[in-house]
């Protein structure tokens, strides 16, 4: 067995691998329940996030939204046999003055084999959009609709953009991945 009084940096190791299981076992327990969801009928269950990086345009920075909707905000009907649920995004980016500087709209439809599925508190849809943008500070207008039920969401956030091109390296956001695949569509879309 090792003795920690002897190597204080043992301690603090397992300190720091203790935390972080328990913060990875916090993550994957579900933000809410269904008496969270009669409390908020007008809204869908959806979490929206951003990243930025240098973009591959010269000058411009590389904006990544990020939302995640779950099955059990959407209404599903029966359709072919399987269930479906239609939703649509839109997202607008616009200037601090209030000014559009760019617009993405998309429909999706979701499909899964059973009711289970569809009031799953697990099941969920991960998607993002991409814009290049100049440097600067900017207000984003996130809103989901579900096409069926017609409930929405609406998220309004700021983001500053600072430029990369200092000379000196500096850190962009981290992101983790699951899976990654090159696309060879040069513009952002939907997966």
């Amino acid at each position: 067995m090792m003795r920690t009084r002897n190597k204080p940096w043992a301690f603090s190791f397992l300190l720091l691998l203790v935390l972080t299981g328990w913060s990875v076992a916090v993550a994957q327990v579900p933000m809410w329940d269904n008496s969270r969801r009669e409390a908020n009928k007008d809204k869908l269950n959806v979490f929206v996030d951003y990243t930025r990086f240098r973009s591959s345009e010269t000058g411009k920075i590389r904006l990544e939204i990020y939302y995640q909707v779950f099955n059990r905000g959407l209404e599903f009907k029966e359709v072919s046999g399987v269930l479906e649920a239609r939703y649509s995004v839109k997202i607008t980016v616009m200037k601090k003055n209030g000014d559009p500087v760019d617009s993405r709209e998309k429909s999706k439809v979701l499909r899964v084999q059973d009711r289970k599925s569809a009031t799953s508190s697990y099941g969920f849809r991960t998607s993002q959009v991409n814009f290049d943008l100049d440097p600067g500070k900017y207000k984003v207008e996130f809103s989901m609709r579900d096409l069926s039920s017609h409930l929405s969401t609406n998220r309004t956030f700021k983001v500053k953009l600072s430029s990369f091109d200092k000379g000196s390296p500096t850190m962009s956001d981290v992101e983790f991945v699951l899976a990654a695949a090159q696309s060879d569509d040069k513009k952002s879309s939907f997966f």
